[in-house]
């Protein structure tokens, strides 16, 4: 009997692990997940979106969507409640004006959290192992080496 067989990269709905190992991935990927991970989000970032990974960093351009901006936004503001507030209200209402502004504010602070994060996954999450470490490696023992 004749099988098909299939070779694995890893799980097809998160490709963003196959772009940080080989430096590419498919055309058809339009998004890949965003790393950012809210622990216990409250009521208001659900509805900023901070809870829907699925499409957070888009392929083409590398934009960051508008939920993970918004989302760090509204975190940020945390120290601030009436701004905070005053952000998520305009949000909600659909008030670009005062929700610009708010962004147009603390965009250097936006930034520079994505980038601390950025920088904080690819040092702990796609290391690549050293010639050295990978010596280290009991061939016996992994489950996937021959």
């Amino acid at each position: 009997r004749d099988t098909e067989l299939k070779l694995s990269y890893g799980p097809g709905y998160d490709p963003s692990r196959f772009l940080i190992i080989f430096g590419f991935f498919d055309e058809t990927v339009r998004e890949v997940f965003c790393g950012v991970a809210f622990t216990d989000p409250s009521e208001e970032l659900v509805k900023l979106g901070a809870t829907d990974r699925s499409a957070m960093i888009y392929r083409d351009d590398g934009a960051i969507s508008n939920a993970v901006w918004d989302s760090t936004l509204y975190v940020t503001l945390s120290q601030k409640p009436e701004e905070q507030r005053a952000f998520y209200e305009a949000r909600i209402n659909d008030d670009a004006e005062a929700f610009q502004a708010l962004h147009r504010k603390y965009r250097l602070e936006i930034a520079l959290s994505l980038k601390n994060h950025a920088e904080a996954v690819l040092q702990t999450e796609y290391l690549v192992p050293t010639d050295q470490e990978l010596s280290k490696i009991d061939v016996k023992q992994h489950p996937r080496l021959p």
